[in-house]
């Protein structure tokens, strides 16, 4: 009889120290015996079995293969859920349905005592993954290495990136981001080296905000950093691949922001305007070119834009297309309207000039009749600036025979302009007059009548004055002029000659 007593005291204890404790009993006590499963309905445990099963009771008789592990820890684990741990079997998911109150000092059981070990049990709130999806924030990858440089294989090659985000098991069921760099392209032959960051779980991967996250292996390949080459990061995380390039920028030896390949001056330093070379002051330029330049006459089928009147024409015979000033004997009834813009393409204000306009019979020339009371004056204009003019001139302006003439806009130069030769366009003109006679309307000349012809510097200083009869004379007045810039007046016309 004693001894059935025994037996049933023996069992009695058994069958308590494998009961189920609160929270609140086990609170106290750092060592224990948990008893974990590994199968659910006969299925080792995943992450698919634990979304299913999650936040659910799970009978007893849906669990298998038990495993019974003394772990010594501060906080206890808590009874109904999910864990992530190696006691010896490698990394695998439990469900812990049991603790029992005091160790098991049997030969059948694990045990997790080291703090670094137990540091590295997870509980798995896999209930919360869907309002946390999984996701890789990665940015600004930028290799470490010296410009124009040639590496050997075997070399440290230093890289960083920013990365955001949280990247604990406990939130995502993973926790190793693979990091692989390549040279030049994504193949094995061109792989620097690689890194498995955080494989053994040691780490707390949680970024609140973007950080600078430095890293480094050794090459496996032989590689160079010259301008222009790349260098390509694949980040892995959950399934999740990312890519990244790092292109090695070029050379800006003059620091002016002003890349070596785009630099006409790489060792001196210039602003991007000037193709990265310095500006030199060469004084003002005023120009007038006839893409800057628009007319309209009687002419209604002429193009209005000047440069599109007759392209590519370049003298010689009298072009095609012209417009139109229209007269009787009267006066005139039709005037040439003109809109243009001088630019200064100097590096200095211009000086205040004036713009004239002349009747001539030759192409590219300023020669002829001056306009008059036409002279349109031009305040300074400052460098890489513009001034926009319009003016008309009519056949009163002029007072000539009918016939083909180029109306020439003149921006006069002034003694500072850096290019004499760039400040005047022609427009081809038909001067035509309605309802007169074939004669010519005007001769203003009477052959063998004397009359004067006065040379003037650009400045306005009177050189030469001198009587002729004929208009070859007055060519030879010119024509024995030392080479510059003159001004010719005569009882009828202003023009100017370069020479």
């Amino acid at each position: 009889m004693k001894n059935l007593k025994y037996y049933i005291l023996q069992l009695l204890l058994i069958l308590v120290s494998f009961s189920s404790f609160s929270n609140a009993e086990i609170a106290g006590r750092k060592e224990m015996d948990y008893r974990l499963y590994s199968h659910i309905d006969g299925q080792k445990i995943d992450l698919s079995i634990i979304k299913k099963n999650c936040g659910k009771e799970i009978n007893s008789s849906r669990i298998s293969n038990m495993y019974s592990v003394n772990i010594t820890i501060d906080k206890p684990l808590v009874v109904g859920k999910f864990y992530y741990m190696n006691f010896g079997l490698g990394f695998n998911y439990y469900y812990l349905k049991h603790i029992r109150q005091w160790p098991n000092d049997g030969d059948d059981y694990y045990s997790i005592f080291r703090p670094e070990n137990v540091a590295k049990i997870k509980i798995i709130n896999d209930c919360l993954q869907n309002s946390n999806p999984r996701k890789l924030d990665v940015r600004n990858f930028i290799v470490n290495e010296n410009v124009n440089q040639n590496y050997s294989k075997g070399t440290k090659f230093d890289y960083d990136f920013q990365i955001k985000g949280d990247y604990t098991y406990a939130t995502h069921g993973y926790h190793q981001i693979d990091l692989v760099v390549y040279y030049d392209s994504v193949s094995s032959s061109n792989e620097i080296g690689r890194i498995y960051w955080n494989r053994e779980d040691d780490e707390n991967l949680i970024f609140n905000s973007y950080t600078t996250q430095k890293m480094w292996v050794t090459s496996l390949i032989n590689y160079n950093t010259k301008p222009r080459k790349k260098f390509i990061l694949v980040a892995k995380y959950a399934g999740i691949t990312k890519q990244f390039t790092y292109t090695i920028p070029e050379g800006d030896n003059d620091n002016d922001g002003v890349l070596n390949s785009q630099d006409n001056c790489p060792n001196v330093a210039g602003p991007a305007s000037n193709n990265g070379c310095p500006v030199v002051d060469t004084g003002y330029d005023l120009r007038l070119k006839e893409s800057n330049v628009t007319v309209m006459s009687n002419c209604f089928n002429c193009n209005s834009q000047l440069n599109l009147l007759n392209p590519r024409f370049a003298g010689g015979i009298f072009p095609v297309n012209k417009h139109l000033m229209e007269f009787t004997q009267g006066g005139s009834i039709g005037s040439v309207t003109m809109h243009f813009t001088i630019e200064n393409i100097g590096t200095s204000a211009s000086e205040p000039v004036e713009v004239n306009f002349y009747l001539s019979k030759n192409y590219n020339s300023t020669q002829g009749l001056k306009a008059k009371k036409k002279t349109v004056k031009i305040p300074s204009i400052k460098a890489h600036k513009r001034y926009s003019v319009s003016a008309d001139v009519n056949y009163d302006d002029f007072q000539t025979q009918q016939g083909n003439y180029y109306i020439v806009i003149d921006v006069e130069p002034g003694s500072k302009d850096a290019n004499k030769k760039n400040n005047f366009v022609n427009i081809p003109t038909a001067l035509k007059c309605k309802y007169c006679s074939k004669q010519n309307l005007y001769t203003k000349h009477k052959i063998g009548k004397p009359y004067d012809v006065s040379v003037f510097t650009i400045s306005g200083m009177q050189i030469v004055k001198k009587t002729v009869t004929t208009k070859e004379e007055e060519n030879m007045v010119v024509q024995n002029l030392p080479k510059g810039f003159y001004i010719i007046k005569n009882d009828i016309e202003t023009y100017k000659v370069a020479k």
